[in-house]
């Protein structure tokens, strides 16, 4: 049976903890499922784990400069774009505290910001640190956000100790990955319209009338949708972005040629997402 990872961009943050060698199987797991693996690591992490090794595990250079590009643009913007699902194991207390209040000083947590992909966060650490109520009421806040947060389990430490803050095994990790995914599945198999943009009504040959919409929130329904398995039917006043290369895409320019191209496939849809400035 295929997986919903299957032909998924995950993009995996390893942090500064002695579990990141786990992220060694997780990257191996993910990519047994069919998912294209993009490493991102924190400084601190490659004092754990060798970059080359999740290079190598991922076929993908590990990004860990804020300030690198790729093809022109900044890293921490082609990989929270490109990203699917950003999946954050092993998560430090310090990263959690990081992304709970809108720190972004490095690569990983500015990616985390300018994403719109669905995050997990499985914590590693201390039982002490994993108990402060500081730790607490971070991972309450991020939670309240819509974050999903796998939480340790107790087991033996770095400390030696045996205690709660034992980050959960890869395995576990991936599948629960996978049903965060799947969950958002809940659009499969139906076929929605949106419209979006401005229309253009001429004066003469050389003036018309229009507004100032540019057509983002049509464009974000439809990504948004498409991401939730449906199909998605996108009409689109004159702009600049560019629609969902998965969209069944029509580019109109006046409201008759809008309503018209609307009404050629009302009947076939489940629904309308009227978002066009018209």
């Amino acid at each position: 049976m295929s997986s919903v990872l299957k032909d998924r961009n995950i993009v995996l943050g390893v942090t500064g903890s002695i579990a990141a060698y786990k992220a060694a199987e997780i990257v191996r797991l993910l990519r047994k499922r069919g998912a294209s693996v993009y490493p991102l690591m924190t400084q601190a992490a490659t004092h754990f784990v060798h970059p080359l090794t999740l290079t190598s595990l991922a076929a993908q250079e590990v990004a860990l400069d804020l300030f690198e590009t790729k093809q022109g643009r900044m890293r921490h913007l082609s990989l929270a774009e490109l990203a699917d699902f950003v999946l954050i194991a092993p998560v430090t207390a310090n990263v959690m505290g990081k992304i709970a209040h809108g720190i972004a000083d490095d690569l990983l947590t500015t990616a985390v910001m300018a994403t719109r992909a669905p995050v997990v966060l499985a914590p590693a650490m201390d039982e002490a640190m994993y108990e402060n109520p500081v730790v607490q009421a971070n991972m309450r806040e991020l939670k309240s956000r819509g974050m999903h947060i796998i939480d340790p389990v107790k087991g033996q430490l770095a400390s030696g100790e045996v205690g709660k803050g034992r980050m959960v095994e890869p395995q576990k990790i991936v599948d629960y990955a996978e049903g965060v995914l799947q969950s958002r599945q809940d659009f499969a198999g139906k076929l929605f319209m949106v419209t979006a943009g401005p229309t253009r009504e001429a004066l003469d040959k050389v003036r018309f009338i229009s507004s100032y919409s540019s057509g983002k929130m049509g464009y974000a329904l439809a990504e948004e949708g498409i991401d939730r398995g449906a199909r998605i039917i996108l009409i689109s006043g004159p702009s600049s972005l560019l629609p969902p290369p998965q969209a069944e895409f029509h580019s109109v320019e006046t409201a008759l040629e809008m309503k018209k191209r609307v009404m050629e496939s009302f009947s076939e849809v489940d629904g309308v997402l009227r978002a066009a400035a018209v």
